[in-house]
């Protein structure tokens, strides 16, 4: 099961890029239609490319950096029995605790799970913001030379572009709950942020 945990983290990671190359795509539709030649027969396939090896990244990164050790379980173990009667032991999970609870020293390695987060997530907004504000600052511009019916239909989907930038950065509270690890909290108020935010996530 944890191996599932891990392949859906990666779809979501894809989710996040299929978005980005929208946004691309709209652009160079508008602005550029030289470049559609990359959305036209084998050439499509970058995309492909693209969107599994983010999605890879993504994945092979949980997997690896935050696999759920015996740090980890003695972490969450108390939490767990305490507020929903189960064992963490007879679960599939992906944990990220940020410091040593005994010692207070940092583990690096479960640290680079958010390294490997925030720079897929970085690459793919970065093209979003960019797109998309070329197309808010250029679009009346370019439409000038538009019918009314056209005008309308490129503003429409510009509105439906932007609504689903700002949807998929609200509805990843996963990411915040990653960054509430770094807090140092005790295992009782971190193991409650991880623990509902990942449930809302899913």
């Amino acid at each position: 099961m944890t191996t599932y945990s891990v392949i859906y983290t990666g779809f979501y990671s894809a989710t996040i890029c299929l978005i980005a190359i929208q946004f691309m795509y709209r652009y160079w539709a508008v602005f550029d239609e030289n470049k559609l030649i990359f959305f036209e027969g084998w050439r499509s396939l970058i995309w492909v490319v693209y969107l599994l090896y983010f999605g890879a990244q993504w994945a092979i990164g949980a997997y690896n950096f935050v696999k759920t050790d015996e740090v980890a379980r003695n972490y969450f173990r108390e939490e767990m029995i305490l507020r929903y009667n189960v064992s963490v032991d007879d679960l599939p999970s992906l944990a990220m605790v940020a410091f040593d609870p005994k010692s207070g020293d940092i583990r690096w390695w479960n640290l680079m799970t958010v390294v490997n987060m925030s720079f897929i997530m970085t690459i793919q907004y970065a093209i979003m913001i960019h797109c998309g504000y070329s197309m808010f600052a250029k679009m009346e511009e370019k439409l000038q030379n538009f019918s009314t019916t056209h005008k309308n239909h490129h503003k429409q989907i510009f509105k439906t572009l932007m609504l689903q930038k700002y949807c998929s950065a609200c509805e990843n509270p996963c990411a915040y709950a990653k960054r509430t690890a770094l807090n140092n909290m005790g295992s009782r108020q971190q193991g409650r942020f991880e623990i509902i935010f990942e449930v809302i996530y899913i």
